[in-house]
């Protein structure tokens, strides 16, 4: 770890600030240098990983250090820095990686979320075959026109006096859409006519005529049913139609949408899990560097104390000491950060996991792994959801162009229909008129239109096609992406494997050196300098001996997610079609 001349500079001022409070708890010094080596030795022996030893997960206490404030001359008037507190009511939960992926598909919040969509769009999809539901209509009205008198008549020579009439209507109608694009409109009408008129009868004494009213009431009934059929325009595809099946492709791609989350969100926790087994491992590697650095500060203090070792010695242990002690705060806050962010993935409630200590079971193992880059490219491009749900927009964009296509045609709608009519001086009569069919009803035409120019549809059509060709770009381009990606992680994961050998090789030669140094110390052919600058290599080698140990076991799992094998690399079964109805669905 290199350092600035300033950061060299604060670390020595604490240094020399604190050292009245460690000298005060150093320990008696002992008769001679053999106290020393033992201790180094002991140390090592207790704490450090062999390079033969597999990586085992350090249980944590997840609650930070207490943090004393820093003193500040009453002058100053500022107030001390405040620390965190976390509840000391710590309660140790066991979890295996198997356990915090299965928590995680239950209670993670994204996942949550994302369990809606698909839910939504076969809703969504569903509604739309409302269009095929017949209307049923239903009415009644009452009409009442009064005509004044007025006019005159031609054979009297007279007035001609004013009529009313009143009527009643009743329909009833039903009208819908088949899935030909055939429009239906059956429809039955009954109207009670009442029509009052004068009648003249004659003339009085005086000459004036003389009218009676004459009343007339009349039943008129009228069933009949209309079918309009496209012939070329609307034909084989229309607005509805088209609606279904690009909702019906948009559900398709809502699920593969869920699949890639629970995918993304899987690998999250498998990588957080490693995440959190190295970081308690760099905390066990920092306690041990500094345990080592403590011991070895409290003899050079004791050497100085009798006078057989100059003070300098003792700045320079002190200030590694230092160093060691800063190193373990951060690496502490980063074993809590990551438990934190574990938490977070598998939980959905993180104040409630505030006193819950995770204890990790599961342990970071080089376990080697098989790697062929023609298989998984191939496995890729055939399972990764995010392609497939791409693949399924180009059968989106061509099912567009084929209702652009047919838009382009004339309208040609043929219309027939077909009725009875009945006409009587009581309901009952006029009704068995219709069912007599004694007076038909029968139309039959046809009708075209079209815009002369077909501007928009021509321009829609090129759209369309430019949009396909763009998609099948971007297909090709994540295709692409896809192999990269696999490729990429194939050669990390050989570079780990490589390298995780001579990371345990580093460890071994690096402890070994110090125990050299150490030995060499004790002689009086060696500084304390170089014990501590080898004691702090074997503390950077055994943190890269767990780095790499997790980095390896990480890109397997971001190769399994690359590749869309995550589900199957945990017996994940794959997210399916909703098929409750809206009914039955809470």
């Amino acid at each position: 770890m290199r350092f600035t001349k300033n950061f060299c500079a604060i670390v020595s001022f604490v240094a020399v600030v604190t050292s009245a409070q460690i000298w005060a708890q150093a320990p008696a010094p002992a008769g001679n240098d053999v106290r020393l080596r033992d201790a180094l030795r002991q140390a090592l022996d207790n704490q450090t990983p062999r390079a033969t030893t597999p990586v085992t997960p350090v249980l944590l206490t997840p609650t930070l250090p207490a943090l004393t404030p820093p003193t500040t001359p009453a002058a100053t008037g500022s107030a001390p820095v405040a620390a965190w507190n976390y509840s000391t009511n710590v309660v140790n939960v066991s979890l295996t990686l198997d356990e915090a992926i299965r928590l995680a598909l239950e209670h993670n919040l994204t996942l949550q979320v994302e369990r809606y969509t698909p839910l939504i769009a076969e809703y969504d999809h569903r509604k739309l075959y409302g269009a095929y539901d017949p209307l049923f209509s239903a009415g009644v009205r009452r009409d009442n026109n009064l005509r004044e008198a007025g006019g005159l008549n031609l054979n009297t020579g007279n007035t001609t006096p004013g009529t009313r009439s009143r009527s009643y209507a009743g329909d009833l109608g039903l009208t819908g859409l088949l899935p030909t694009g055939t429009r239906y409109d059956l429809g039955h009408t009954s109207t009670r006519n009442k029509v009052t008129t004068p009648r003249e009868i004659g003339t009085n004494s005086f000459g004036d005529p003389v009218f009676v009213k004459s009343t007339d009431v009349t039943w008129d009934s009228r069933a009949a049913g209309t079918i309009t059929q496209p012939l070329l325009r609307d034909f084989w595809i229309d607005d509805t139609r088209l609606n279904i099946k690009l909702s019906g492709r948009q559900v398709t791609r809502s699920v593969l949408d869920l699949e890639r989350s629970i995918m993304l969100i899987a690998s999250q926790v498998e990588q957080a899990y490693y995440d959190l087994i190295a970081f308690r491992e760099l905390v066990r590697v920092a306690e041990a560097d500094l345990g080592v650095k403590k011991q070895f500060f409290n003899e050079q203090h004791r050497r100085v104390e009798v006078g057989t070792l100059a003070p300098l010695e003792e700045k320079i242990a002190q200030s590694a000491q230092a160093t060691a002690e800063i190193t373990l705060l951060f690496a502490r806050n980063n074993a809590i950060t990551g438990e934190a962010i574990l938490k977070g993935l598998i939980r959905d409630n993180f104040l409630s996991q505030l006193n819950i200590r995770l204890a990790l079971t599961d342990r970071l193992l080089a376990v080697p792994a098989t790697f062929e880059l023609q298989d998984a490219v191939k496995y890729s491009l055939e399972t990764r959801p995010d392609l497939q749900s791409l693949r399924v927009s180009l059968e989106q964009l061509q099912i567009q162009l084929k209702y652009d296509k047919n838009q382009l045609y004339p309208r040609l709608d043929l219309t027939a229909t077909l009725g009875y009519n009945g006409l009587d001086r009581n309901f009952g009569a006029s009704l068995e008129d219709i069912s007599d069919r004694n007076f038909e009803q029968t139309s039959i035409g046809a009708s075209i239109s079209f815009p002369l120019w077909s501007q928009r549809e021509r321009h829609q059509i090129k759209s369309t096609r430019a949009a396909l060709a763009q998609s099948v770009v971007f297909v090709k381009q994540l295709e692409e992406t896809i192999i990269q990606e696999v490729e990429f992680q194939g050669r990390l994961i050989e570079t780990y494997w490589r390298a995780i050998p001579l990371a345990r090789e580093q460890t071994a030669t690096a402890q070994a050196a110090l125990e050299a140094e150490q030995k060499k110390l004790g002689v009086g052919k060696s500084t304390s300098f170089n014990v501590l600058t080898l004691a702090s290599d074997l503390s950077r080698a055994q943190g890269n001996e767990v780095t790499t140990l997790r980095d390896y076991n990480k890109a397997l799992a971001e190769l399994a997610y690359r590749k869309g094998s995550t589900l199957e690399r945990w017996r994940i079964d794959r997210p399916t079609r909703p098929t409750k109805s809206p009914s039955k669905t809470k």
